[in-house]
């Protein structure tokens, strides 16, 4: 009889690990999580997303077993990143990121192996646009929207929503790709007047316009040309000013700096020489605190 009982069990798990509405549903609280750690990491934090996770891994532990590649790369970057920092010093914020990272092995498995309603990505592409909105009406400084993160890292979660969405469309084998995830993307990192966000953004969006024109008629992909070289022109002719106004602001870093690297090349070239004349810094690192150029940018790991 337990037997029985048993075997029902284990049916009625496998049925349900295997419905595309509950990874979609977990994902979804994750993504609230998440958002919730960027607007303010003194109520969401980081711990409370990787129990989560954690539990979500452990629910999902034969299924991952059966598939254990994702598993082993997390496994493996993860050992790798626990032996630099225990080099170079490890701390209670080191070990919470590592177990961090090596959690969102379950993300990646969720994203790899189920078909995610894409519902869940223009709610989040709808939410942020929105209180991004709010918050630069409110008068919000785009440095400060987000907990901790500058202007540019604002466009860049936003970028990560919209390829999720992309990638969602096409995983679900919906071919017609639209448009308006990468313009509002364009209008978000314009407002953020973020160099790096502009122009990634005006990349992807000249990307999905190829995109979307390679797959029309040449009749269509002329009609869709006009439509949107006359609408632009009439957007201009009718708000010259206000458009002025607005290209001044978002473009106005590209004016005052160019391409200019705003000390990362000083902090790239201390870096390098003491990777280059340390053997066991080119193995695990150069400690962040080693350089007085690194504590004055704040230890700003993606530019070291």
């Amino acid at each position: 009889m337990s037997n029985i009982s048993n075997l029902s069990i284990s049916r009625l798990y496998h049925k349900l690990v295997a419905k595309n509405w509950l990874a979609t549903l977990l994902l979804f609280i994750f993504h609230v999580l998440y958002l919730g750690y960027l607007i303010n990491n003194d109520i969401f934090k980081p711990q409370y997303i990787c129990l989560f996770l954690i539990l979500v891994g452990i629910l999902y532990t034969p299924i991952v077993l059966q598939n254990l590649l994702i598993l082993l790369i997390f496994s493996v970057v993860s050992l790798v990143a626990a032996t630099c920092s225990i080099f170079r010093g490890i701390d209670a914020s080191s070990i919470i990121s590592i177990c961090y990272f090596f959690s969102l092995f379950i993300v990646v498995y969720l994203y790899r192996y189920y078909n995610i309603y894409n519902w869940l990505h223009i709610l989040l592409i709808l939410f942020y646009m929105t209180f991004v909105i709010v918050k630069l009406l409110d008068g919000t400084n785009a440095n400060e929207i987000l907990d901790e993160r500058s202007q540019n890292m604002v466009s860049f979660y936003f970028m990560c929503y919209v390829i999720l969405f992309y990638i969602g469309r096409i995983k679900s084998g919906k071919i017609e790709l639209p448009l308006y995830p990468a313009i509002l993307l364009l209008i978000l990192s314009l407002l953020m007047f973020g160099r790096s966000g502009i122009a990634l953004s005006v990349l992807l969006f000249l990307g999905m316009l190829y995109y979307k024109l390679a797959k029309q008629p040449l009749s269509k992909a002329l009609k869709i040309i006009s439509v949107i070289l006359i609408s632009t022109v009439a957007l201009l002719y009718l708000n010259r000013e206000g458009i002025k106004d607005f290209m001044d602001i978002s473009l106005s870093r590209f004016d005052k700096e160019g391409s200019d690297l705003t000390g990362r090349s000083e902090i790239w070239t201390a870096y390098f020489k003491q990777f280059s004349d340390n053997f066991s810094y080119a193995l695990f690192g150069v400690p962040l605190d080693s350089e007085p150029i690194f504590l004055y940018f704040d230890r700003n790991v993606h530019n070291s």
